[in-house]
Parts: C-alpha cells; structure tokens; sequence
C-alpha cells in the first residue's frame, strides 16, 4: 500500500510537465499503427488505454472508435485527462482513477472485453503478469509501447542530482515480453516511431515546477541543474524519443 501511495503522489506531481502536452495528431505513427492495424473495425471499437495518463493517445482516436476508457492511478493526470477530453468533446471517453495492480479482471472496469488495449510507455505495467491481465480484457489488439532511446539532456541533468533512478521504459522487458507471447502461441510485430520535442520555459517557473516534482532536490541544486540549458530569463529544453511497439492479436485456446 505504501508503495501505492509513493507512485501516486509522484505522478500527481509530475503531472503537470504532461499536462503542457497536447493530443497527439492523427498522423502521429503510433496512432496511425493502432487505426492500421484496426481497419474496418476501428470504427465502433472500445479502447483501454492502460496508464493513460493525461489521454493524448487514446483520445486521438476519440471521433473514429465507439468508446474510449482510461485507467491511470494518479487523480491529478485523470484530471487533465477530462479537461483533454471536454476541449474535444470526446463524449465518448471515460476516465478512471485506478492502480492497474487493484483492478480485478471481470470486475469494475475489467468487466467487459476490448477491441484495443493501448500500454503506451507506462510504468503500471511491471510483469508479464500485468500483461496477461491486459489480455484477459482483450478480444483484438494489444499495443504495447517502451522508450528505445532517448536524449532529455535537461530532466537527465536535473535527474542525475536525484538518488533514485528514474522510470525509462521496461527495455529489458520488452524482450521477456516478446518471448512469453511466442510461448502462448502468438505472434508480436514491431513498429518503431520518434518524437522530438522543443520547449522553453520561464527560469522561475521551471525552477518552481521541478521542486514539486524532485523535493528530494533543494532550489540550489535544481538551478545548478538547468544552468547549461539557461538564456537570458528562459530555459529551452531539447528532447528526443524513439519508441518501440510491440502489437498483436490476442489468441486464447479453441480460438484461432
């Protein structure tokens, strides 16, 4: 429980860096991946979108599938979720403020089956247990997305101060993953996309929001950090992400 508690009060605190991002487009690769891989079936589909957080990817999809449903254990990214989804008028979309972990398959939100099953770079997934349970709410696609590579000088700079190591994407998982899937006689893809991201903030601002997110680091410390990426009053902020999905069609037995 109190491990519970620690990851929620951190991606509350996070929450709003990922609230500064907005819905991803609909030519954006990953979202194409899932509209190709559906086809004809998107339309009408159901989605979960596991560790949603502040819904960027699943409600790009919104307006082309019958229904959307979040499930993130932070209240603050739910949050911001609804106010992504109220700016869309996604109707359509449903968000739940849940621990992956607590949710019971054939209860609750795992009531019912899925066309889709989105896992996109999200620490609630943990164990190829987590994946099965994913899949016991799935009657189509899973999409399961980690971070490859990456350059985020300033959170790395800001980072590197900080005694616990910060949440990467399961690398090594990805492949333990594959493998399990092979061995319930499925058959993963792989699809690779990137992302590039250029911001710049005020130096205060930047300053006060990485307190409520690191308060292990001391204002002094958080200032040496983002000293190299400073200009004048603002601080700019160059990051790029290469992500790799694993996407398949879940398969139980007597079924083909």
């Amino acid at each position: 429980m109190e491990k519970t508690m620690e990851d929620k009060r951190m991606w509350d605190k996070k929450a709003q860096f990922f609230a500064r991002m907005e819905i991803v487009p609909k030519d954006n690769e990953f979202v194409s991946l899932v509209r190709g891989c559906c086809g004809d079936g998107l339309e009408g589909a159901s989605i979960l979108d596991i560790g949603c957080g502040t819904g960027i990817w699943s409600l790009a999809l919104a307006d082309e599938v019958g229904k959307v449903v979040g499930v993130d254990i932070s209240d603050t990214m739910i949050g911001y979720a609804e106010r992504n989804r109220t700016k869309i008028g996604a109707e359509n979309a449903r968000f739940v403020v849940s621990d992956w972990a607590d949710l019971v398959p054939g209860e609750g939100v795992l009531g019912e089956e899925y066309d889709a099953v989105i896992m996109h770079m999200t620490p609630a997934i943990r164990s190829l247990e987590d994946v099965d349970k994913a899949m016991a709410a799935c009657r189509g696609l899973c999409f399961y997305t980690s971070g490859f590579s990456h350059s985020f000088p300033l959170r790395e700079s800001i980072e590197s101060r900080c005694a616990r190591p910060p949440f990467r994407g399961h690398r090594d998982f990805f492949f333990d993953l594959l493998k399990h899937l092979a061995e319930e006689g499925m058959k993963p893809y792989i699809a690779y996309d990137t992302a590039v991201y250029d911001q710049e903030f005020g130096v205060e601002d930047c300053v006060s929001e990485n307190s409520v997110i690191y308060p292990e680091l001391s204002r002094e410390e958080i200032e040496e950090a983002i000293a190299p990426f400073v200009k004048g009053d603002r601080v700019f902020s160059h990051s790029e992400m290469t992500h790799m999905t694993a996407y398949w069609r879940v398969t139980r037995a007597g079924n083909d």
